[in-house]
């Protein structure tokens, strides 16, 4: 009888692990994921700066033209 609620308790401990782990490794993921898009959206904004600049850039040396 003992035994068994041992036994049901070591059961109930791990399951209570293996959730925690389960967990985490949930969030880490979505964290990775949530950096990869600022990540991303940080390259396109770059872009974006850069190629304005340029622009900006042509615009000022057609004028210097004229």
């Amino acid at each position: 009888m003992i035994e068994a609620l041992y036994i049901g308790a070591l059961f109930l401990t791990a399951l209570v692990i293996a959730d925690f782990i389960v967990g985490r490794i949930e969030r880490l993921m979505r964290k990775k994921t949530r950096l990869k898009r600022h990540r991303q959206a940080a390259r396109d904004m770059e872009a974006m700066s850069n190629l304005y600049n340029e622009l900006l850039l042509k615009e000022v040396m057609s004028d210097g033209q004229n």
